[in-house]
């Protein structure tokens, strides 16, 4: 009983280190700022990330500054999309995440309800 639990306790401790760096390497990041014609911060603006094989999506808000961070993404191809009140649709497609890459992304979005795609 008392054997089975050291290898047991043994055994955990090689496999979680292991299996913690599988996940800390398999993500990445997308950030940046959006802004408006005029350089302006854009406040409140959602930024959707979407991965195209998946369709997984994740989303955030820009802060007060125009910043965003959509963090921990799984790697693979994604499209963006920014929107925000008064403003058209932005669209960037084509984004490819690898292992532990962090991508900005600033985006300007232009006033009224046009739709830019890059």
């Amino acid at each position: 009983m008392r054997m089975d639990r050291y290898i047991l306790a043994s055994i955990l401790i090689l496999i979680t280190p292991a299996a913690a760096l599988a996940q800390a390497v398999a993500n990445a990041q997308i950030h940046g700022v959006v802004t408006d014609s005029t350089g302006a911060s854009v406040a409140g603006a959602i930024v959707k990330a979407t991965q195209t094989e998946t369709s997984q999506t994740v989303s955030t808000t820009s802060n007060s500054s125009g910043s965003y961070v959509l963090p921990n993404l799984p790697v693979g191809p994604y499209t963006l999309q920014v929107s925000a009140p008064n403003f058209g649709l932005y669209t960037q497609s084509g984004i490819i995440l690898q292992v532990a890459n962090n991508v900005q992304v600033n985006v300007s979005l232009q006033v009224g309800s046009l739709t830019q795609q890059v």
